[in-house]
C-alpha cells in the first residue's frame, strides 16, 4: 500500500500496485481529469465455462463533463488467458452497460513512459504555498509570454524562478493552469493559461 498527498483531490491518494502509483501521478497533472482513484468500478464477469467472478480495473477517473473512465492495466503474462476468455470484450461490455468508458494500458509501456517520470517530478512540488497574489503574478507572467511558457522559462525568469516553477506545477495540479508534459523533460514541459488555444489538453 502506498500513499501520497494530492493537490487535485485535496486529500492523500492511495495505491496498492506500482501501476496505480504511475497512473495516479499522470492523472494528478492531467487537466481533463477532475478526480481519480484506485479500484473504482467493481464488475461481475462470466468468462466461458467459469463461474461469475468480480473484477476491478486498476484506476478510474472523472472527466470535466462528468463522464467516468476506467483504466485497465494489461500485463503481458496475462495476454494468452485474456484472449482465450475474450476478457477485454466482456469487461468493455460490463462497463459500457454502466456508462463507463474503458481504456487499456500495457503495464510495460506504463513502466517505461517518460511522462510518468516527469509527472513524478512535478509531484515533488505538492504542498508548495501559492498565495493569491503569487498566482496572479504568475498568470500575468505567462500572459506576457503569449499564454504559454515552458517550466524552464519560468525557472529562469527571475531570482524566484524556482519557486514560481513549483507554484506553476501546483496550480496545474489544482487545474488553475494547464500542464503539458514533454518527453524532453521537466524544463521542456509547458504551463498554459486555461482557455489558451495553444495550451496542452
Amino acid at each position: 500500500m502506498g500513499r501520497a498527498p494530492s493537490e487535485k483531490l485535496g486529500y492523500p491518494t492511495t495505491w496498492t500496485t506500482p501501476s496505480q502509483a504511475r497512473l495516479g501521478g499522470l492523472l494528478e497533472v492531467t487537466h481533463g481529469a477532475v478526480s481519480y482513484g484506485p479500484w473504482p468500478f467493481k464488475v461481475t464477469l462470466r468468462a466461458g465455462w467459469s463461474q461469475p467472478f468480480e473484477y476491478w480495473p486498476a484506476m478510474g477517473f472523472t472527466t470535466m463533463d462528468g463522464s467516468q473512465v476506467a483504466i485497465d492495466v494489461v500485463h503481458d503474462h496475462d495476454m494468452d488467458d485474456r484472449i482465450a476468455m475474450d476478457f477485454d470484450h466482456l469487461l468493455e461490455e460490463a462497463l459500457d452497460a454502466r456508462g463507463i468508458r474503458l481504456v487499456r494500458m500495457r503495464e510495460i509501456h506504463l513502466a517505461t513512459d517518460r511522462k510518468v517520470v516527469i509527472a513524478r517530478q512535478m509531484a515533488r512540488y505538492v504542498g508548495t504555498s501559492v498565495p493569491a497574489e503569487d498566482a496572479e503574478q504568475l498568470r500575468g507572467l505567462i500572459g506576457r509570454h503569449g499564454g504559454r511558457m515552458t517550466l524552464g522559462q519560468i525557472r529562469t525568469s527571475g531570482e524566484d524562478g524556482v519557486l514560481r516553477m513549483a507554484q506553476a506545477c501546483v496550480l496545474g495540479m489544482r487545474r488553475r493552469l494547464l500542464l503539458g508534459l514533454d518527453v524532453g523533460g521537466l524544463a521542456a514541459s509547458t504551463v498554459s493559461l486555461c482557455g489558451f488555444e495553444g495550451g496542452a489538453a
